[in-house]
């Protein structure tokens, strides 16, 4: 009965090592997933009718702002835009009660221009 045992661990092991991936394999599936994902964006993006929604935000002081409970949408459907990004930061006068800071825009899109960068996968 011992000698079962550790006959089993040992299977255990052998099969262990022998089924795991290395680091090259996974380092290249992880590339490929994100090029994939990066290329389905890529076409959203070129078809000219997408709607982006941030989770999160980037202050100047470097801080990171969660967005899921702050309204925030780029929206470009058909040659027209829906844009409403809030504001986070000091504000100088301005303003008063019911004054929402922030970009907001809604109407027909004028020299949208889109750049591609396929190396570090960023879409400007």
């Amino acid at each position: 009965m011992k000698n079962m045992g550790k006959i089993l661990c040992v299977l255990l092991l052998i099969t262990g090592t022998t089924f795991g991936q290395s680091k090259a394999e996974k380092r290249s599936l992880k590339e490929e997933k994100a090029n994939l994902e990066y290329n389905g964006i890529k076409e959203l993006v070129e078809t000219g009718n997408f709607v982006f929604e941030a989770g999160r935000t980037i202050g100047t002081g470097g801080q990171s702002i969660s967005l899921t409970t702050n309204a925030n949408q780029i929206k470009i459907q058909d040659g027209e835009a829906d844009i409403f990004l809030p504001y986070f930061g000091i504000g100088e006068g301005g303003g008063g009660y019911n004054h929402e800071p922030g970009i907001k825009f809604k109407g027909t899109v004028r020299n949208y221009e889109t750049a591609f960068k396929d190396e570090s996968r960023k879409i400007i």
